[in-house]
């Protein structure tokens, strides 16, 4: 075998490795998308009594794996006073931040996505949801981190 027949030999394996390879990035990526696809599509958002939300500052999380929030709530006298949006991952979904104002003007976590964004908006509501029924469950007693339905995500709450 001569230099020129082993080049060849080598290319052949790199291109064939190679192609493995994007096969298996390219199906591992499709499985992620669809386990994330699945999630959101599984996902409430469900109001949230307030008059059962002591005051203070409470904190609530939800991830999605692709987008994620962290959010502090201020309820004052039964009402959401104020929510900070601590972190959210969000690709180009930034401009749903202003749902939060949607929130506090409405008291309501049924309130409309923002357009173009709408799975960054779903999950701040399911951070600020988690946020406000953790509080709810530790003002009854119970000190268990919120999750509803079994979803993904935490919410927690300090006063």
């Amino acid at each position: 075998m001569n230099k020129r027949q082993g080049w060849q030999q080598t290319a052949i394996i790199v291109i064939a490795v190679s192609l493995i390879m994007t096969f298996f990035m390219i199906r591992s990526a499709n499985r992620f998308m669809n386990e994330v696809n699945q999630a959101y599509a599984n996902l409430v958002i469900s109001d949230v009594d307030l008059s059962q939300v002591p005051d203070g500052v409470h904190s609530g999380s939800f991830d999605l794996r692709i987008v994620a929030a962290d959010v502090k709530v201020e309820v004052q006298g039964g009402r959401i006073e104020s929510i900070e949006i601590v972190r959210h991952i969000h690709g180009r979904g930034a401009v749903a931040e202003a749902v939060t104002q949607s929130v506090v003007e409405t008291q309501s976590l049924s309130v409309d996505a923002v357009s173009g964004a709408t799975m960054s908006s779903k999950v701040i509501l399911k951070a600020i949801e988690n946020a406000l029924t953790g509080a709810a469950l530790r003002g009854a007693g119970d000190a268990q981190a919120a999750t509803s339905d079994g979803q993904t995500g935490t919410g927690t709450g300090t006063e």
